[in-house]
């Protein structure tokens, strides 16, 4: 009777045996996911040992996110004893066909279980993962207050900026898990501050200062207005060009009186550069368009009541310098098809080819001249010479 228990008691162990050695390599094999889960392009077995990357990785594996669920304890808390136990028995799993073809079975097995013998690398790696364990509860303090929602667009740009300094260390996935948390509450607030903004700008009173600002809202509040949604970018723009609008249809009017007024040529110029320096980002809207136009053909009346003194001037002219003021100050922002300004035009150009011709004439006699005098002198030293 003994030997039937005997045998029953053999076959037990090698069973039991068999499933606590696949439960360790199984845990190995969760590692090689994890790895390929955060660093699907990597290829291990050209990772250099102590590389940034890989230690990123080999700190994270013994982290207290990934290590307690594959020892059940901190590696803050073992000890050699169980670290060479255990490690004893995941050195053998590569041997085995099941895990032997794991993608990253090489890096697990050649430096991934190193800490739990080598007290060198125990040392190192325990010490980097406290700070990293400080690293990560400091994240999970973060994504807890981003699900919550009381949070300042301040504190957004300085979480977004721990991603690449405090935060480097962390998993790629945890690092776009924080990134699409920013980027939702980002345009979460965006949406309520630039609404809330576009209503502070239409309330203005209208005054051309005023008005420039509202032209500049977009500007000045790029950095929500660019993470708000389209459909509420559309609305605070609708807010904010129905006020421009309002202010145009009560600003434009009293220029265009102050047009009228005017009866000189310098205090129409004048006028024009007032106020393309306050309207001219708004030439779009009919009305200032229609206001451009007046000035036109203000000056243009101008310039026709004074055509005889400007003809007088071309006819006087006796350079090309002369002739292009007169056509700056004249015949700038006019009507050019109107019949005496083209008749001005006209005036200018014959005056024009008329000098051009004169210094031709003068330029080829003086060329003559010149010849003549080489001539002359050229003869005069023949002479000497016998």
């Amino acid at each position: 009777m003994k030997k039937p228990i005997y045998f029953l008691f053999i076959a037990f162990n090698s069973y039991f045996c068999h499933t606590v050695f696949s439960q360790n390599c199984d845990s190995l094999e969760e590692w090689n996911t994890i790895i390929e889960k955060e660093f699907p392009e990597l290829n291990t077995s050209r990772l250099r040992s102590g590389s940034e990357k890989s230690n990123r990785i080999l700190y994270n594996l013994y982290s207290d996110k990934y290590f307690i669920p594959f020892a059940n304890k901190s590696f803050e808390n073992i000890n050699s004893i169980w670290g060479n136990s255990k490690w004893k028995k995941l050195r053998n799993c590569r041997s085995k066909k099941k895990y032997s073809t794991l993608k990253h079975i090489g890096w697990l097995n050649q430096f991934a279980l190193e800490p739990l013998w080598n007290k060198r690398v125990t040392d190192k790696v325990r010490t980097n993962i406290i700070e990293l364990n400080k690293t990560r509860s400091l994240y999970n303090e973060i994504i807890s207050k981003l699900n919550s929602g009381i949070v300042t667009f301040d504190e957004l740009i300085k979480y977004k900026a721990y991603t690449t300094k405090e935060f480097r260390i962390l998993m790629p996935s945890e690092i776009e898990t924080l990134l699409s948390s920013i980027r939702t509450k980002e345009t979460s607030i965006s949406n309520s501050t630039i609404i809330a903004s576009a209503n502070e700008y239409a309330n203005k009173k209208i005054d051309i200062n005023n008005l420039q600002q509202l032209y500049n809202f977009r500007m000045s509040n790029s950095l929500i207005y660019d993470r708000a949604d389209e459909s509420t970018r559309k609305k605070a723009n609708e807010i904010v060009n129905q006020r421009i609008k309002e202010f145009l249809d009560t600003l434009v009017p009293l220029e265009q009186k102050k047009l009228y007024q005017i009866q000189s040529l310098d205090k129409v110029e004048s006028f024009y550069l007032n106020f393309n320096k306050y309207f001219s980002n708004f030439t779009n809207y009919s009305n200032v368009k229609a206001l451009n136009n007046d000035i036109l053909e203000k000056k243009t009346a101008i310039i026709v009541g004074q055509s005889d003194a400007i003809h007088n001037k071309i006819a006087q002219s006796s350079n090309i310098e002369e002739l292009n003021a007169i056509e700056s100050v004249y015949l700038s922002r006019i009507n050019q098809k109107q019949a005496t300004i083209v008749s001005i035009k006209n005036s200018l150009k014959s005056r024009a080819e008329f000098i051009k011709s004169k210094e031709r004439e003068i330029a080829i006699n003086k060329e003559k001249n010149k010849k003549r005098l080489m001539i002359l002198q050229t003869k005069e030293f023949l002479k000497l010479k016998t």
